[in-house]
């Protein structure tokens, strides 16, 4: 079978992305920079013949003999990041993107990259100088069809908008598991904001689905293919607090503070292009996908929560 290489394969899309082209029956190379045995999402894969794990940073130059290749390896949806590491989110999109556009080049295959909406702010305008993730986005997206243009890789851009589910940390301050892990924890849930803005929310399996859709159903086109992938129900974020609240029987409260003044504007996705190329539309219902983060994050919890707890006793002669 032909084999694929998923870089930032232990991130939250990346994982999920590593162990659908398993199923799929892919050779998968998964690189990252975090170590193995803390990618938690990837334990069941390590042992597979046709699954390889790689550390390595995708800013320094790497080789690999593959069909595909998915680039989701990215700092720029974490606040964090973009405020404390603004030069790392730049270099992991730009060194990063196009050391793997000169292995696309190299072997003939079809890169995917992973950008997002945040391209959006940036092309309205809607945007703090200080908030690199619009400009990261952008220069790789036109990384990406400069390489086309004169090289002729297959490239094709997948513009994710706000996603969650398995494979995320709990730790990650993304709304909805931050939203989930307060109420999990009885902690108060901050709504930084606006209360009444909407927005729309996308369960990763879908993206992992349309991307690959995105990979196979278009390769070989060689056209420069820019399609977005996110949710269609619109909720506003005390609507989901009070939603995540009542599935988690919490007795957090919610509160509310202003909103950060790097904090980059919600879009909503424009899924025409997506349904009409490739027949694409998520699936799995808001509800369903938060009962099953819900659940995830729960055992996520109790595992670290485990880890510090001795029930037994040992003594030393």
């Amino acid at each position: 079978m032909d084999t694929v290489l998923v870089v930032g394969g232990a991130g939250a899309v990346g994982s999920q992305l590593c162990g659908a082209l398993h199923t799929a029956g892919y050779d998968v190379v998964c690189m990252d920079l975090m170590a193995a045995e803390d990618a938690y999402s990837l334990r069941h894969l390590m042992s597979s013949p046709s699954f390889q794990y790689v550390r390595h940073s995708a800013t320094h130059p790497f080789r690999a003999n593959c069909k595909y290749i998915y680039y989701f390896a990215s700092l720029t949806d974490s606040l964090i990041s973009n405020i404390e590491r603004p030069v790392e989110v730049l270099k992991t999109e730009w060194l990063g993107v196009m050391n793997a556009l000169e292995v696309a080049r190299q072997n003939e295959a079809t890169l995917i990259y992973g950008s997002s909406s945040s391209v959006y702010s940036y092309r309205n305008g809607d945007y703090n100088v200080v908030f690199p993730s619009a400009h990261a986005k952008t220069a790789a997206e036109s990384m990406c069809y400069s390489y086309h243009k004169e090289y002729d890789v297959d490239v094709k851009v997948a513009r994710v908008f706000e996603t969650y589910g398995t494979g995320m940390s709990h730790d990650d301050q993304r709304i909805i598991p931050r939203l989930v892990v307060a109420a999990l924890q009885n902690s108060d849930i901050i709504i930084r904001g606006s209360r009444t803005q909407q927005r729309t929310f996308c369960w990763v399996g879908d993206v992992v689905r349309g991307v690959m859709a995105l990979a196979e159903g278009l390769r070989g086109s060689h056209s420069f293919e820019v399609l977005n992938f996110g949710g269609t129900e619109s909720i506003t974020l005390e609507e989901l607090a009070h939603k995540i609240v009542g599935m988690t029987n919490s007795r957090s409260r919610i509160t509310y503070e202003p909103r950060s003044s790097v904090a980059m504007p919600a879009k909503i996705a424009d899924l025409t292009q997506s349904e009409k190329r490739l027949g694409w539309h998520p699936e799995v219902t808001l509800n369903e996908g938060l009962s099953r983060i819900i659940e995830y994050l729960d055992k996520r919890l109790k595992m670290e929560a485990s880890i510090y707890k001795c029930e037994s006793w040992i003594e030393f002669y």
